[in-house]
């Protein structure tokens, strides 16, 4: 089994430390992150079950993320763990891979919409700062989803001859 994500538990309860500690500064909390996810939910029901949206929201996950290479900590750990939940949402998305609530599958798109959308909680734009609430997003959907991501992980491995590449 891969060792990522919540497999690292201190790594990434360190992180959630420090991103609360810096939102909290900025009045954020994480009612407001859950908020954020679920006001998503609506659009992220529509894209679970069409591959064609799945892709083009992958592909601006992907756009996004090569652009914030060499983020620092704690974003940078937090972030490592994107490819996994885009996999996970293209062999969803294309029939490969259903053995996961649709629930589970709603909260990981919403948190990757929310990731791309513009608007957030703190602006983009900002340098660093303006990511900590994505971070934040990012931590409540690997926690929220952790147990489907470990099955997910296990199918991937036993079933290696499904690829999410087309």
């Amino acid at each position: 089994m891969k060792k990522w994500f919540i497999h690292k538990h201190g790594s990434k309860d360190e992180s959630e430390k420090i991103l609360l500690k810096e939102l909290k500064d900025e009045g954020i909390d994480q009612k407001a992150v859950k908020k954020a996810v679920s006001d998503r939910s609506d659009e992220a029901r529509a894209i679970a079950e069409d591959e064609d949206k799945a892709q083009e929201l992958i592909d601006k996950v992907e756009k996004l993320c090569r652009k914030l290479q060499n983020l620092p900590e704690p974003l940078s750990t937090v972030f490592a763990d994107i490819p996994v939940l885009c996999n996970l949402i293209l062999d969803y998305s294309r029939g490969n891979y259903r053995e996961i609530p649709l629930a589970t599958v709603i909260v990981i798109i919403a948190g990757l919409l929310y990731l791309v959308s513009p608007i957030d909680l703190i602006p983009d734009a900002i340098p660093v700062v303006g990511l900590l609430d994505d971070g934040l997003v990012l931590l409540y959907v690997l926690r929220t989803a952790h147990n489907d991501l470990m099955s997910y992980e296990e199918w991937r491995e036993e079933n290696e001859s499904f690829s999410t590449e087309e």
